[in-house]
């Protein structure tokens, strides 16, 4: 059974769009945005999964990183973390589109 968007994310394609993520980290600090790209996270939807605490154990992602990423995602109405609000099953999410690298932070 091929896997469905969670209902959440009707009428947000956005937060599945690679654009969408760029134009966010083109905002934010190169330093906030390498890491990000290395971590193979593709699109806000998945970015969103993680919380402030498991971003920083992202190689080279800091403090000043989540800030800036932090303030560029409130000013599109999202935070760090709420994927519980946005995904009834973040890790079927994970699980289906192979994260790997994403999984090895949490």
């Amino acid at each position: 059974m091929p896997f469905l968007a969670p209902e959440a994310l009707r009428g947000n394609a956005n937060l599945l769009d690679p654009a969408f993520l760029d134009k966010i980290l083109r905002d934010c600090s190169n330093r906030a945005s390498g890491p990000i790209r290395k971590a193979n996270i593709t699109c806000v939807a998945l970015l969103l999964i993680f919380s402030q605490e498991n971003l920083l154990q992202v190689d080279n992602f800091g403090k000043g990183s989540a800030n800036s990423l932090n303030k560029v995602l409130e000013t599109y109405g999202y935070t760090l973390g709420q994927a519980s609000s946005l995904f009834i099953d973040y890790q079927e999410f994970i699980r289906v589109f192979s994260y790997q690298t994403i999984r090895n932070v949490f």
